[in-house]
């Protein structure tokens, strides 16, 4: 049998043809033809293609069929869940926790960076406030003696947002609700904020643990330190415990009011003025004892000592003819010489005008 048809494309010794009755064939030509050729051929000519059987196709099918079912799936899953994710928190007291948190702080996804983690957050639903989960954290955690009344706590709290965001606003609501749980609580702690950028969130997710571990490990090998990453790295560390003061974006510190030092208890300052005598005369209103007349000392000098008196020589007495211890004039001192106050006049009478008034009664 054999056909007519027109030339479409050529391809070394062989050629697509279009036939008389619109039928696609590719044949083995003989000779030179080129396209838009009307030739000749039988039925030898044509290539016959391998036909398949239906089932050979089943396998490969159902194999895409899968792999788009698990593609679609994980869109729609990083649309509803991992797109919906405003921010990430992990929480270090012992238990490390991780947190996903919306834009409403509502937490909508929990897991645990450990084993006490994990044990932890199991009986905590999701879906709920960021405040009221992290109170139903810290309550299982001071129950379970994780966290002590007697004792400082310190605790590490990490944020990443992978898209741009307010996160001073989210660290302060964090803070409000971490000091309202901690003083309902009476627990005496230091809370640490710590932000972190994509590349360190995923470094300590790689090697399995928290950012706020990774970040103090990462810290103090810089500074020459050398700590074990895990466990080793722990915020009651002094070296660890300044470093973060030194990387922390807030600081919170809470001490419950029985646990502060009473006021009384407290050393009292005194200045070094108060220790030195004052050398200040104080002078009192007129008519006091002290008046302008007889300025005194602050009482803080001791009195001047008068030098014993001599009985021989006693004060207006009649062995002292001269007068000259003699302040109130005597009988005995003619001329008044040392009298202030009752100086005798040549007629014997004093400036008063009594003649007596000189006499020691």
């Amino acid at each position: 049998m054999s056909y007519k048809g027109t030339v479409i494309e050529t391809h070394g010794n062989k050629a697509f043809v279009m036939n008389d009755s619109c039928e696609y064939h590719e044949i083995t030509i003989h000779g030179i033809v080129r396209p838009g050729d009307r030739i000749e051929y039988s039925q030898r000519d044509i290539h016959k293609k391998e036909r398949r059987s239906p089932s050979s196709y089943r396998i490969p099918a159902a194999a895409a069929a899968v792999f788009l079912f698990f593609l679609l799936s994980f869109f729609v899953y990083r649309q509803m869940v991992i797109g919906n994710v405003y921010a990430y928190l992990t929480l270090d007291i012992n238990p490390s926790i991780e947190l996903k948190i919306d834009k409403d702080y509502n937490v909508v996804g929990a897991r645990g960076l450990n084993g006490d983690g994990t044990a932890i957050i199991g009986g905590v639903p999701v879906n709920t406030a960021l405040s009221s989960f992290l109170s139903e954290i810290v309550n299982l955690c001071h129950s379970n003696n994780y966290l002590k009344s007697l004792e400082t706590n310190y605790i590490g709290i990490c944020l990443y947002l992978p898209r741009p965001g307010d996160t001073q606003k989210l660290l302060e609501h964090i803070d409000l609700s971490m000091k309202n749980v901690m003083e309902s609580n009476n627990l005496p702690a230091q809370v640490f904020y710590l932000v972190v950028d994509n590349k360190t969130w995923q470094e300590a997710e790689s090697n399995n643990v928290s950012p706020t571990t990774y970040l103090l490990w990462q810290q103090a090998r810089m500074k020459g330190h050398n700590f074990t990453l895990g466990k080793e790295i722990s915020l009651q560390n002094q070296v660890l415990n300044a470093l973060a003061v030194q990387m922390a974006a807030r600081v919170s510190t809470n001490i419950p009011e029985e646990n502060k030092e009473p006021a009384g208890n407290q050393p009292q300052v005194i200045s070094p003025k108060q220790n030195q005598p004052d050398k200040t005369p104080v002078f009192p209103d007129k008519g006091q004892k002290g008046s302008p007349e007889e300025p005194v000392t602050s009482q803080n000098e001791p009195p001047k000592q008068e030098p014993p008196s001599d009985p021989g020589l006693d004060k207006g007495s009649d062995n002292d003819p001269a007068g000259n211890n003699d302040s109130g004039g005597s009988d005995n001192d003619p001329a008044g010489d040392n009298d202030s106050s009752g100086r005798a006049d040549n007629s014997g009478k004093d400036s008063s005008g009594s003649g007596n008034s000189g006499k020691r009664k």
